[in-house]
């Protein structure tokens, strides 16, 4: 691996487009990828690209216009807390926090978006709904979350569905003999919020499927077609996997308010292997990514590696979709740079898409406006994060952008948050 100062997305494609030589270097920071559990990811700050630092709003590089989303008048910062929310100048000046396994920490682990409304799941609390003007609420449940893990949040007609999971493995190494089956059997491992009425309904659990009694659903994947399951059957002495699938009905969300009534042979599950259930989760190249994700992000250079996970009205009723580009051991011997890994959303209007240090891609327009920049891709520039710290899922109501941020450290979250931008301001009122 390569020593001394390491090349930024941005040094790189201004090295290859021959506008300058390297200027700046990346912080190491090894990253793993939460699109298998959650997209775990531990990512450097860092200036992508052709993103110019000038003051001004609108700057025509040789490469791309930018577009600096930091005015202070423009946004406002969120850390959670264990009643919700609480607003802050800076990430940097929220309470320390104690470091948790992104398990167990409260923090926002998966967003969607439907009607002008964002969603963001707050792992172990409940829901904040963001709607277009900016308004802040938080809806919980405490028979569903109080420290459940949280995620893989969809939308199914007009409700928010998500995956919950309670980890035992824990409880099972310390006493066997202390896990109530009973409440490993109330503990739905999907759930669903009503839009229309702001309550929660709990959908199928272990013995919806007559699963073992010392088992829990870890992982659930919605292709458009089918639900697949990976279940976890944890004993004094090992954890069994297995998986299924079954064809998703018509109407998920019917699917949760009926799983309960109905019996486990009506669902018709199938059991298959490890290779068929991983191959769902799978990143794909992002060759085979959506063209118009693809020219978004043309302006990255080939071989530099990153991921980017895809939500909007492309995806609804699925899981988030993620593609990845040259990632591999021999990558990062090759560029010495971690995987970058990028939330990105995508609607008739418009595509966007946001990496870790706050540098993001824009093209066409907000709802209500005029598009962009003649509709060619441009860059925009979220407010710096302190050190260690990383933006993470986003989601645009109407026109704000809410995206997370979170005190990252490998496998551990500290504090953690979001920021709530006008963009509608930030994009037209230059």
């Amino acid at each position: 691996m390569r020593k001394g100062k390491e090349p930024t997305i941005r040094d790189r494609t201004l090295e290859n487009k021959g506008s300058q030589r390297y200027t700046e270097g990346m912080k190491k920071s090894p990253s793993l990828h939460r699109f298998i559990t959650l997209l775990l990811a531990a990512a450097s700050i860092f200036l992508f690209f052709s993103c110019s630092k000038q003051d001004n709003k609108d700057v025509a590089t040789a490469e791309m216009m930018t577009i600096r989303a930091d005015a202070p008048d423009t946004h406002k910062w969120y850390y959670l807390t264990k009643d919700g929310y609480t607003e802050t100048k800076h990430p940097s000046q929220a309470p320390k926090a104690v470091s948790k396994l992104w398990t167990d920490a409260v923090r926002l682990s998966s967003a969607a978006q439907k009607d002008g409304s964002a969603f963001f799941l707050i792992n172990t609390k409940g829901l904040l709904i963001v709607d277009g003007s900016g308004k802040l609420t938080v809806k919980t449940d405490l028979k569903l979350f109080p420290e459940k893990t949280a995620g893989n949040l969809v939308i199914a007609g007009k409700n928010p569905i998500f995956h919950l999971y309670e980890n035992t493995v824990l409880e099972l190494e310390a006493d066997p003999e202390s896990i109530n089956t009973q409440r490993l059997e109330d503990i739905p491992f999907l759930a669903m919020y009503n839009t229309e009425n702001g309550t929660f309904f709990p959908g199928p659990d272990r013995n919806t499927f007559k699963f073992a009694e010392t088992s829990e659903v870890t992982q659930v994947y919605f292709d458009g077609e089918e639900i697949y399951l990976s279940v976890k059957n944890s004993t004094e002495k090992k954890n069994d996997f297995s998986y299924y699938r079954m064809k998703m009905p018509d109407q998920l969300a019917d699917f949760i308010l009926s799983s309960r009534n109905r019996s486990s042979s009506s669902y018709n599950l199938e059991e298959i292997d490890e290779d068929a259930f991983e191959e769902k989760l799978t990143p794909q190249p992002f060759i085979g990514a959506p063209e118009r994700l693809r020219k978004l992000l043309d302006v990255i250079p080939e071989d530099f590696p990153f991921s980017v996970t895809l939500t909007g009205s492309a995806v609804e009723n699925e899981t988030p979709r993620t593609w990845i580009n040259n990632d591999s051991p021999e990558a990062l011997l090759e560029t010495g740079i971690y995987t970058q890994t990028a939330n990105a959303i995508i609607e008739n209007d418009y595509i966007m898409a946001l990496f870790p240090d706050g540098t993001g891609y824009f093209s066409g327009c907000l709802p209500g406006k005029h598009i962009m920049n003649k509709g060619k891709p441009f860059c925009f520039i979220l407010p710096e994060l302190p050190q260690d710290f990383v933006y993470g899922v986003i989601a645009l109501s109407g026109t704000t952008l809410t995206a997370a941020w979170e005190e990252n450290s490998f496998y551990e979250t500290g504090r953690a948050g979001f920021i709530v931008i006008d963009l509608g301001s930030v994009f037209y009122d230059a």
